[in-house]
């Protein structure tokens, strides 16, 4: 049984029907809907859940996909960051000291946040002193900023790479946004092949999964002259097309599959999952 939130609900279906599988809404005001109650009473208690982005607590003991403990967490952009600094995973500079003329540019972001929204940008400590900007430690989130070239989303499963796909800008003008963000359309996914993706972004998303203890995911990278840095992780992509659809099915499928004693197989540290043919 899938589970969803408030996001990625087209992609969930879309997997579910190729998994031939059941997905249902779950909201922390009542996490078992009265779709899934019905489903329950028919056929029992699911034997697993994969949470597709949902933190709901729900009311069953079985083995799952991406704990609500690590959703929860990842969905805390600050917190993650601080979390994943820990773990060594190469991220930009955490900003406290907003004094610190060296830590500038600084991008300062709402701790929970989507779609690109909210975020303020500062080129040095006056600028941010004459702004008169309240931060607030619960609230935000302040990083220095990193001068990308290239952005990817890097979708790890069980430790392995799945797939990656590369921002692209539909006009080259785009790149100098400090923000690429693809629901603005001005930016578009492409998917892309194991031999033109940077070894600094498959080695950076699966330490990023590893950190914050996540099953699987979709690790927004920024890239520039070798160098690699996290951003967020997404535990809700949203995507289209054969492709990626048919390599998460065969994923959870492998899985559930798998799934021993009550619990689902450990991770793996191959990239068995996104292997075309001939590479």
């Amino acid at each position: 049984m899938i589970i969803r939130g408030i996001n990625g609900k087209e992609t969930a279906l879309e997997i579910a029907g190729a998994l031939g599988d059941n997905v249902f809404k779950s909201l922390p005001e009542e996490p078992v809907s009265p779709r899934m109650r019905k489903w329950v009473l028919r056929n029992g208690i699911p034997t697993y859940l994969i949470r597709w982005g949902c933190a709901t607590k729900m009311p069953y003991v079985v083995p799952e996909l991406n704990s609500r403990g690590a959703i929860i967490l990842a969905s805390d952009k600050g917190r993650a960051r601080e979390v994943m600094l820990d773990k060594k995973v190469d991220i930009p500079a955490i900003v406290t000291n907003f004094n610190d003329e060296s830590l500038y540019p600084i991008i300062i972001r709402p701790r929970h946040h989507r779609a690109g929204m909210g975020f303020y940008f500062f080129n040095n400590p006056k600028e941010f002193r004459a702004s008169g900007f309240k931060f607030g430690t619960d609230a935000h989130y302040a990083a220095s900023f990193f001068n990308k070239s290239r952005e990817f989303r890097a979708y790890i499963a069980h430790g392995a790479l799945l797939a990656v796909d590369e921002k692209i800008p539909r006009e080259e003008g785009n790149r100098k946004e400090k923000i690429w963000n693809h629901a603005n359309g001005m930016f578009i996914f492409q998917n892309v092949r194991q031999g033109s993706v940077p070894r600094s972004i498959r080695r950076s998303a699966k330490e990023a999964i590893d950190a914050i203890g996540l099953d699987f995911g979709a690790v927004d990278i920024m890239h520039d002259n070798g160098a690699a840095k996290v951003l967020e992780i997404n535990t809700a992509p949203t995507f289209t097309g054969e492709y990626l659809i048919g390599k998460f099915a065969t994923y959870f499928r492998w899985a559930i599959d798998n799934i021993k004693d009550g619990c689902f197989p450990p991770h793996i540290n191959d990239a068995i999952w996104w292997k075309e043919e001939g590479e």
